[in-house]
C-alpha cells in the first residue's frame, strides 16, 4: 500500500491498548488530512470500523495490512492515523512511546 505523508518522521508514537490496536500492534502517529496522500488504487482498500467508529481503519484488500486509518481530530480536522510500522524509514527502536488506554473508553 503507498502513501506519502508530508511532514518529518515523528519521534513518538501511540500505542492504543484497545482490543483492535492491542492485537495488531500499531504504532500510531496523527497528521492532518492534508499532509496525506495515499498512491494506491482507492479500489484496492476496505474500511474496518469498530466501537465508536470514529476511526475508518482502511486495510489492503489483497495482503490485510491496516497502513492508516482516517477520522476526525479533537479540534474538529480531518486526521489520519498512520500505522508507523508500515513507514520503512522510521526507526522503530528510537521512538519515544506514549502509551493510551484506549480499552476504557
Amino acid at each position: 500500500m503507498s502513501f506519502e505523508v508530508e511532514a518529518d518522521l515523528p519521534d513518538s508514537a501511540i500505542s492504543c491498548n484497545c482490543s483492535h490496536c492491542r492485537r495488531k500492534g500499531f504504532l500510531l502517529s496523527f497528521f492532518p488530512a492534508l499532509s496525506f496522500l495515499l498512491k494506491a488504487d482507492e479500489s484496492a482498500l476496505e474500511t474496518y470500523t469498530f466501537n465508536t467508529h470514529k476511526l475508518a481503519h482502511r486495510f489492503c484488500k489483497t495482503c490485510g495490512v491496516q497502513p492508516f486509518a482516517e477520522g476526525i481530530g479533537p479540534d474538529g480536522s480531518e486526521t489520519r492515523a498512520v500505522n508507523l510500522r508500515c513507514v520503512a524509514a522510521c526507526d522503530l527502536g528510537a521512538l519515544r512511546v506514549q502509551e493510551f488506554n484506549g480499552a476504557d473508553l
